[in-house]
């Protein structure tokens, strides 16, 4: 007898408990359905406090949590890239308007001296297109996570020397010859070359477009490598050193030339994905640049 009371107990008790799960598990549903199909930051909630259903619920809002983090993170660099993008425009528009100019004065020329200026003027109005499209292909790689740079052993002096020698010619042209200092013990740091050299380019290149008589780049090793670029500038006051990283930034007195304002950001945004630091300061009359990479152990002797 109390054999059958207790089965019909347990069996009464258990399909409550189903009852319970079963409402439980429609709850969840209908509450998902909602959500997938609202734009709404609402988590899942429970009616009952069993140990399963409370995991289920956690397991199920951690989920959600995460997706809606993506969602803002994708959100965020989507309009970070169409900004990029419209504020890149002007900066294209300009060289290509131009060319068209010039090559129709090209055509017009009668004579040679006269030709040769226009052919000067077009390749520097290609060369700053270029640049401006190698600045942006760069940008939108970086903002894409699935990017992922190749690291291996790279001597620092090395990649130093060829950022410097590429604007040979930039030097020359303004009449400005840089004061460079690299130690001759080789320093090794665990990096991408190319990324590295583009780093280097893009803030030698911020010297050159805004410096003044003067441009110094340094190399030094101790514990770590640190890498110094800084050029003289009239007008320090004018030059925000906390914003020169972001995006699009640009100092009224930095002087009438083609910049997209994206150098120091890529240059930024490489060196951290290097594990390195970079920072802008103004130091009397310089603006300076500073760069600090681990090294690899015992490479300063290699």
């Amino acid at each position: 007898m109390w054999i059958i009371i207790i089965s019909v107990m347990i069996t009464v008790i258990s399909l409550g408990n189903l009852i319970l799960y079963r409402r439980q598990i429609k709850s969840f549903c209908r509450q998902l359905k909602f959500i997938q199909n609202n734009v709404t930051n609402k988590r899942i909630s429970q009616d009952i406090n069993y140990k399963e259903i409370t995991e289920l619920s956690d397991c199920l809002n951690d989920i959600l949590k995460k997706q809606h983090q993506s969602e803002l993170e994708y959100k965020k660099k989507d309009k970070q890239i169409k900004e990029t993008i419209m504020n890149l425009s002007h900066d294209i528009r300009t060289p290509i308007t131009s060319l068209k100019g010039y090559f129709e004065l090209l055509l017009e020329a009668e004579g040679e001296s006269e030709q040769e200026r226009y052919h000067k003027i077009i390749n520097s109005r290609i060369n700053s297109l270029n640049d401006i499209l190698e600045q942006l292909f760069t940008y939108t790689k970086l903002q894409n996570d699935t990017y992922q740079f190749v690291f291996e052993e790279c001597n620092m002096n090395k990649i130093l020397y060829e950022a410097v020698f590429s604007f040979y010619e930039d030097f020359k042209s303004r009449r400005l010859e840089p004061v460079v200092s690299i130690p001759e013990d080789n320093c090794m740091v665990w990096a991408n070359s190319a990324a590295m050299k583009r780093a280097i380019q893009n803030i030698i290149k911020n010297a050159l477009d805004h410096g003044k008589e003067q441009i110094v780049i340094e190399m030094f090793i101790a514990d770590q490598v640190e890498i110094i670029v800084k050029n003289k500038c009239h007008n320090s006051d004018s030059i925000d050193a906390d914003k020169v990283f972001n995006r699009f930034y640009k100092a009224d007195t930095l002087g009438d030339h083609q910049s997209t304002g994206l150098g120091l950001s890529i240059a930024y945004e490489l060196i951290k994905v290097m594990n390195g630091t970079i920072a802008a300061y103004i130091e009397e009359t310089y603006f300076v640049i500073k760069i600090e990479l681990p090294i690899i152990n015992g490479s300063r002797f290699l």
